[in-house]
């Protein structure tokens, strides 16, 4: 049982930090002190769309065996969380308070 949870939340947390601490790093690199607070969310978001395809399918191709099934269910429901996640932020607007407090 216990090998069953830490799997999935080993997997949770490698598709989360996949498509949202790196993604979310990408985007700083790349925003300037002078873009609007939406580049900044759209640099994040094509950078984690990028990886997509290749998360979902390790995903896939790590639940099939037994013996991995848990880490691949909780890489695909930390994908569907990360999606949920940048569909809530895209619809709401969000930036980080240090991407706000630069002057546009």
């Amino acid at each position: 049982m216990k090998s069953r949870v830490v799997g999935f939340v080993g997997g949770l947390i490698c598709a989360l930090t996949l498509h949202v601490l790196l993604p979310a790093k990408a985007a700083d690199a790349v925003w300037g002190g002078n873009d609007s607070p939406g580049e900044w969310l759209f640099y994040m978001s094509a950078a984690s769309a990028c990886m997509l395809p290749f998360t979902g399918a390790v995903g896939w191709l790590i639940y099939r065996p037994p013996q991995a099934r848990h880490f691949g269910a909780g890489l695909l429901v930390g994908l569907a969380l990360s999606l949920l996640l940048a569909a809530t932020a895209v619809v709401a607007g969000y930036a980080p308070p240090w991407v706000n407090d630069d002057p546009v």
